[in-house]
């Protein structure tokens, strides 16, 4: 019985360390290792698509990194630390309206990077549709590489770019001056809470 007890004891441990909220039905872990460095959970909330007065759910986006919360953007941005960033999806959304979210998230706060080969490298590896539960993991590695990996964490998939100004227009996208969505932008930086 003793040993029982001990077991699930242990057991629990492990669950409540390993995962470090549930929101919105979906187990965030508190870590990730990537490049043979712990990435700790930095934030986490919802990006939303505004359509006249209605709010959609798009997607769970969760940040990880070697900083701790609140992260500076600056300091994020410019950091050649392992960066991930995931995207949970919460609907159906097709790879062009990925990719359409992305380019005027672009315009908004790197525009040097609109219509340059690193961004049409970028956008291309935004291509497959998503289906609701789906996940696009962003990888950003410390040698340049942006891996952008389907359904699990990847950082050896072959879906990739070389590019530090990719890695900063994609976080940029995210962190930047202007984001779609302000409240999303403090949620992922560990400002807010969702």
């Amino acid at each position: 019985m003793k040993r029982l007890l001990l077991v699930l004891a242990v057991f629990f441990l492990f669950c409540v360390n390993v995962y470090a909220v549930s929101f919105e039905g979906l187990n965030l872990k508190n870590s990730l290792v990537v490049d043979n460095q712990t990435l700790v959970l930095d934030g986490y909330g919802i990006r939303p698509y505004y359509a006249l007065i209605f709010k959609v759910k798009v997607y769970i986006g969760a940040l990880y990194s070697t900083f701790n919360p609140p992260v500076n953007p600056e300091k994020l941005v410019e950091s050649r630390q392992p960066k991930v960033i995931l995207m949970h999806f919460l609907r159906d959304v097709s790879a062009k309206q990925i990719r359409d979210g992305f380019i005027k998230d672009f315009k908004h706060n790197m525009p040097s990077f609109i219509n340059n080969k690193d961004e049409k490298a970028f956008l291309g590896l935004i291509n497959k549709d998503v289906k609701e539960n789906d996940d696009i993991y962003l990888i950003f590695l410390k040698n340049g590489d942006l891996v952008v990996s389907y359904g699990k964490l990847d950082p050896n998939c072959k879906n990739r770019i070389n590019s530090f100004e990719a890695q900063k227009a994609v976080l940029l996208a995210f962190v930047g001056k202007k984001p779609y969505s302000k409240k999303f932008k403090k949620e992922l930086l560990g400002i807010e809470k969702p």
